[in-house]
């Protein structure tokens, strides 16, 4: 009996014992995974109810039709029916009338107002709401997380709620499934005893790891951390999610890539433009210059953003930028002002940029054009007009004057006669001295007449520059020296012969009588050297720069004898025929002691023959 009774007792004791750590534990784990799941569950709520929002938010906003936003919502609504049966979606105005509803429709819904609803009095004051309440309409607990609603991107303090949207989850489904946990853990830790505590660990654990590591991945994105490969082993919901943030990674990476690639880009195209640009924002501060505006300005943009003050120290462009700013449209000036050291003619343009392109970043452009030589070449051009008139007048006039009196009876006077004719023939010959070199100028500035390159010999080029100036040089009793070394090059000799001519004719022209002028053609490497001086009149250093000018003439050939005037082309022709033989042209002169013009083009030899 005693032998039975302990026996009882010890299995009695054995079974309260195992029964109440049994029930300690399962309580323990029971508990722990409530409010785990509880914890998550709520979390997921929330997102889900952020991403309703968000999307509500967008159809707020981009559909102004009342009626057609409102039937938006509750295809949205019903859909999300379709996607979470045991979730219940609401979307209620300001008002309380229900817009969309995920189990009933909304125009059989009573009112919903904040009265006796915690949660839409939060949301309706711009703030997530929550309770747990008794649902007069399913009759039953749900429940309720609310979000508001608002109609615009930016949410700031005071901003008017647009709309409520409220999740509600059934009460009793929480509680089945903690029922269900329940029993499920008391069947499975009687099957396993203590052994079952390691599974809901290990089970635990592999939710976890994958959880926290998609969690570091989103921080390293959102702190633009672009680097990481996102892989997440787990369950197939896991792993997808995990694809997904990955194809976010890459596609935003690859979107960063390409706006740096476009600004690289847009800065080597403003790099290239012979405008010089300032860009700068709403508070003029210069965010970038190209390198027209540098080389122009002779400025170094600043790493970080300067008023347009500090870096173009220019009263005039800062005054016309000061009033072009308030404009609207584009304003464009013509000023002139001294920058390097010369007097410079400048075009302004002040162009504002919307800011729905810029999205706050550059809101002007301050464009700078040099019309600089456009402005000399007009002179120029106006100038050489007056005095090709002059020059077109005066032989005119004379032809006009000797025909004139060839029209009257002095076929008995041979010597009139005689007299008259030369005349003629004098005029005449500038006449065609001015068309010939109107003509040859176009002809060397002509980029669309290509070069004809052909074999020369220097002994040719001095035999004919001999014959072409036999007469003048008799007459002006001037000596002609060329040292030509004997070779054979490669050029084209119809822009050869212009170069040869006009330097030669020029040299003559300004030379005093009984002087000499020198001709050097020599080779120096692969390139021809031409070498031309002088002991004329020589040329002041103010008016070197010009001498190229086309149609300009020195203050000497203009106050010369009228005998010796040109048309102002002569240089300007050789200019631009070396330039198109891919040459350069130096000119030294000094006023009284007479000039020297060196030309270099290159030319590629023939070998002497042995």
């Amino acid at each position: 009996m005693q032998s039975r009774s302990f026996f009882t007792w010890l299995f009695t004791g054995n079974l309260i014992l195992i029964t109440l750590i049994l029930i300690l534990v399962s309580s323990v784990t029971f508990q722990r995974i409530v409010r785990q799941t509880g914890r998550k569950s709520e979390v997921i709520q929330k997102e889900l109810l952020a991403a309703q929002r968000e999307y509500l938010e967008w159809i707020w906003r981009s559909e102004k039709n009342v009626s057609l936003r409102d039937e938006q919502i509750r295809n949205f609504c019903r859909a999300f029916n379709n996607r979470r049966s045991r979730m219940r979606l609401t979307v209620i105005d300001v008002t309380g009338h229900v817009i969309g509803d995920s189990e009933e429709a909304p125009e059989q819904m009573p009112l919903h107002t904040a009265r006796g609803r915690p949660e839409m009095a939060a949301a309706l004051n711009g703030i997530s709401g929550e309770s747990l309440r008794f649902s007069e309409t399913m009759r039953q607990v749900f429940h309720y997380f609310s979000e508001p609603v608002f109609c615009d991107n930016a949410r700031k303090d005071g901003q008017a709620v647009a709309g409520v949207v409220r999740l509600a989850i059934p009460v009793s489904d929480t509680e089945e499934m903690h029922h269900t946990l329940f029993y499920g853990m008391v069947f499975g830790f009687a099957l396993t005893l203590l052994a079952a505590v390691f599974p809901v660990f290990g089970f635990a654990w592999f939710w976890y790891r994958p959880i926290k590591e998609l969690s570091v991945a989103a921080r390293n994105i959102s702190q633009g951390n672009l680097e990481s490969v996102i892989t997440v082993p787990g369950p197939l919901e896991l792993m997808q999610l995990a694809s997904a943030m990955e194809q976010m990674r890459q596609t935003v990476s690859a979107q960063l890539k390409t706006i740096e690639i476009q600004q690289e880009n847009l800065r080597t195209i403003f790099n290239g433009l012979s405008e010089a640009i300032f860009a700068a924002d709403a508070e003029n501060r210069v965010l970038f210059v190209n390198r027209s505006a540098e080389n122009l300005f002779a400025i170094a943009l600043p790493e970080n953003p300067v008023p347009l003050q500090s870096v173009l120290q220019h009263p005039t462009i800062l005054a016309f930028y000061e009033r072009a700013v308030t404009y609207n449209d584009d304003v464009r000036e013509q000023i002139q002002i001294d920058l390097s050291g010369s007097r410079k003619v400048l075009e302004l343009q002040m162009t504002k940029i919307p800011k729905r392109l810029t999205g706050g970043g550059i809101a002007s452009l301050l464009i700078v054009r040099d019309q600089t030589e456009a402005f000399r070449t007009a002179e120029m051009k106006v100038e050489f007009v007056a005095n090709a008139s002059h020059e077109l007048r005066t032989p005119l006039t004379t032809i006009r004057t000797v025909v004139d009196n060839l029209l009257d009876n002095v076929a008995d006077d041979p010597e009139t006669l005689r007299q008259l004719i030369t005349i003629l023939d004098r005029h005449v010959g500038r006449l065609e001295a001015m068309i010939r070199d109107l003509l040859d100028l176009h002809i060397v500035e002509n980029s669309s007449i290509p070069n004809h390159f052909e074999p020369i010999r220097t002994e040719e080029i001095r035999d004919w520059i001999s014959g072409l100036f036999y007469t003048k040089l008799l007459d002006k009793e001037i000596t002609l020296r060329i040292d030509a070394v004997p070779f054979t090059f490669y050029s084209d000799p119809n822009r050869l012969h212009l170069i040869f001519q006009n330097i030669v004719d020029n040299a003559i022209k300004f030379s005093h009588a009984g002087s000499e002028v020198l001709l050097n053609i020599s080779r120096e490497e692969h390139d021809l050297l031409i070498r031309c001086s002088d002991h004329g009149c020589g040329i002041p250093q103010e008016e070197q720069k010009k001498v190229f000018d086309r149609f300009y003439q020195s203050k000497t050939a203009k106050s010369g004898d009228n005998r010796i005037r040109g048309t102002g082309l002569g240089m300007a022709i050789v200019k631009h025929a070396a330039e198109r033989l891919g040459g350069k042209i130096v000119l030294e002169s000094q006023p009284g002691k007479g000039t020297m013009i060196t030309i270099r083009i290159p030319a590629a030899m023939k070998p002497e023959s042995p």
